[in-house]
């Protein structure tokens, strides 16, 4: 029988989940990463079987659900790449799905989508489109910031416009992509990312593209996870490439029922004329203009994860916020060590040092930790920022001066979801 038979065959039948997401945490269970890397990766590969030819119509543009998910870990803590890497083999196995290499140039890129063409019908009518997922297990070996043609191709992809890309050959030729269309799922580390993004990546605006989900401890730890897996195993793993190939078959607007556009009416008003306090540092005023966007483009992934229907529920949309504010609780985290500047740095490994003390310690013993990153005139300008900017204070008593942390240093300065927020992600793992 060939593939398409077999997903015409598959779409006369009934899915063999209720929610993919569910499912899908299921069937990872028995690996270490948090369940957090495991969701987005579902998210990830829904946007990959969706491709371009799903959309919500805004009349002056649309909103496709690609993403761009970065995983930002310490290296070979959380099993980044392992985690990514189930959910992208599953798409792998769905007819029609093109992957992309995981290390490239830019002319590579084009390349890989100019051999990606297809014709959907959208609509009434039939258009070409060009659409790739890229998993890159190693973000360095797929993106390379020192190439700024590379990154403005990227950063034009990421908004999925109807229009051609058109780009001159290192020949003198022209090629014209129909449409083209990207979908990312990546694994990095701080340091990679302290030394190779650029401030000017946030400005050019990849960052505010981004979903940035960081984590620096395994969920569980399991040491064979062979173990664990169940008998049917492979089984379960078939029948969720049934189901994803079904939702390769989605195709079409997506529209918000009436709660939904209700919701996202008052939302939008609140979110403009009140901007949350954790983004309003000026590096996240690109994510903070696009946070919409991600929520509806997360929102059809959740839609399509529950059925064929395309409509996007109230639950759907407030799932989606749950989500992203997880995310929001570690984007400074991941912000923070993109900066060229040293001092800016040196107070960040300061903070982190000086929680590990909450009773206090005092200057010499912190400056002995300190003194194979920075000279000691580095760690004075570093404590004093800390202590200007309110993270830390130093207690001055008779038998000397003990440096602990503040509160605000303590609790965090970022935002920490709300239990209907937790709640509501905590609903996906048990399929509602």
């Amino acid at each position: 029988m060939s593939k398409k038979l077999d997903v015409e065959a598959l779409q006369r039948t009934p899915r063999n989940f209720d929610n993919f997401i569910s499912a899908y945490l299921g069937y990872t269970k028995h690996l270490e990463a948090p369940t957090d890397y495991h969701i987005w990766t579902a998210i990830s590969i829904i946007s990959g079987a969706l491709r371009g030819k799903c959309f919500i119509d805004m009349g002056y543009f649309k909103w496709k659900p690609n993403q761009f998910i970065i995983f930002v870990a310490p290296p070979g803590v959380v099993a980044k790449s392992t985690t990514s890497g189930v959910g992208t083999d599953l798409l792998r196995s769905v007819p029609g799905i093109n992957i992309g290499p995981s290390s490239c140039t830019w002319q590579a890129l084009l390349g890989a989508l100019a051999e990606s063409t297809e014709t959907f019908n959208v609509g009434t009518t039939r258009q070409q489109q060009s659409c790739v997922t890229f998993e890159a297990s190693e973000l360095g070996t797929f993106l390379n910031f020192r190439d700024p043609e590379m990154v403005d191709v990227i950063v034009d992809l990421w908004d999925a416009k109807d229009k051609p890309l058109i780009r001159k050959t290192v020949g003198g030729g022209i090629t014209q992509i129909e449409a083209p269309w990207i979908n990312l799922i990546g694994c990095t580390t701080p340091s990679w990312i302290q030394s190779s993004l650029p401030e000017y990546a946030i400005g050019g605006g990849f960052t505010s593209r981004t979903l940035f989900i960081f984590a620096d401890k395994k969920e569980q730890l399991i040491a064979y996870p062979k173990d664990y897996v169940p008998k049917d195993h492979s089984y379960r793993r078939k029948r969720l490439i049934e189901d994803l190939t079904r939702i390769s078959t989605i195709e079409g607007e997506f529209t918000l029922d009436a709660e939904a556009k209700k919701f996202g009416e008052e939302w939008y008003q609140e979110h403009n004329k009140n901007r949350p306090e954790h983004l309003k540092d000026d590096r996240l005023g690109g994510y903070w203009a696009r946070k919409q966007t991600h929520m509806h483009k997360i929102s059809m992934c959740l839609s399509a994860a529950r059925g064929n229907d395309k409509i996007i529920t109230l639950g759907d949309m407030k799932k989606a916020l749950a989500l992203l504010s997880v995310c929001e609780q570690n984007l400074d985290k991941v912000y923070n060590v993109i900066s060229d500047d040293r001092d800016a740095g040196n107070l960040q490994v300061l903070k982190k040092a000086v929680m590990l003390h909450p009773a206090g310690v005092s200057k010499k013993d912190l400056f002995s930790k300190m003194s194979s990153r920075m000279s000691y005139e580095a760690f004075d300008r570093a404590l004093n920022a800390g202590v200007s900017a309110g993270f830390i204070k130093i207690i001055v008593s008779a038998s000397g001066g003990m440096i602990k942390p503040t509160l605000a240093l303590r609790t965090g300065d970022t935002y920490t979801p709300t239990s209907e927020e937790v709640a509501l992600k905590n609903q996906m793992k048990e399929g509602h």
